[in-house]
């Protein structure tokens, strides 16, 4: 569809600019960078990755979503799951730190009873839920929140070359991040609710 090509284009992008810097840069880890398509069909691109992902798990995945829409709609971490799990904590405090950073505030509220709900009765929507639930530790990050944009709001005129700049450059943080630590993500419970500082199995 229109919708989903605009999507795409706009993610690969940002991804071939994010591959680009890295051109002769130093890094400890094998870094890979994967432009998926069908984000509007079922997360259709994520289905199949995770499925080659299931015999060697990475570290980590981010997930690049949406990344510049001038509607900015919070939350701009995205760790919700297509299933009863939870991502890595780690990562997505990490997340947390690098968005931050960039846009200021809290791009991520985590309450007790939202979480409860969404373990409940799982509903995410963009590629990280589908990598989650297939058992792989990602985290989305997006402009416009934890839905597809409707098509109203994904136009040429709806891009925001400074909102993709600054989500970019989280990107990057995060994975220069992920890159220098020698240990494993902190993951925590399989599932978790976050309460009063503290993961909750």
């Amino acid at each position: 569809t229109a919708l989903s090509a605009r999507h795409l284009v706009t993610r690969t992008g940002a991804l071939l600019e994010l591959a680009s810097t890295f051109d002769g840069a130093p890094h400890t880890k094998t870094l890979v960078f994967v432009s998926t398509d069908g984000s509007v069909a079922g997360a259709a691109g994520a289905k199949v990755l995770a499925a080659q992902l299931e015999d060697s798990p990475p570290d980590a995945v981010i997930a690049l979503s949406q990344p510049g829409s001038a509607l900015l709609r919070r939350p701009f971490v995205v760790p919700w799951s297509a299933g009863p799990q939870s991502t890595a904590i780690q990562l997505t405090e990490s997340a947390r730190a690098a968005v931050s950073s960039e846009l200021g505030g809290d791009p991520l509220s985590l309450r007790t009873f939202s979480t409860l709900l969404r373990l409940a009765l799982p509903t995410g929507l963009q590629e990280q839920a589908v990598l989650i639930e297939r058992g792989a530790d990602a985290i989305g990050i997006s402009s416009a929140g934890d839905r597809p944009l409707p098509a109203s709001r994904d136009d040429l005129a709806d891009l925001d070359p400074g909102a993709l700049g600054s989500f970019g450059r989280a990107a990057l943080s995060l994975i220069f991040a992920l890159d220098r630590s020698s240990e494993p993500l902190e993951h925590g419970p399989h599932a978790y609710l976050p309460l009063a500082g503290k993961l909750i199995p």
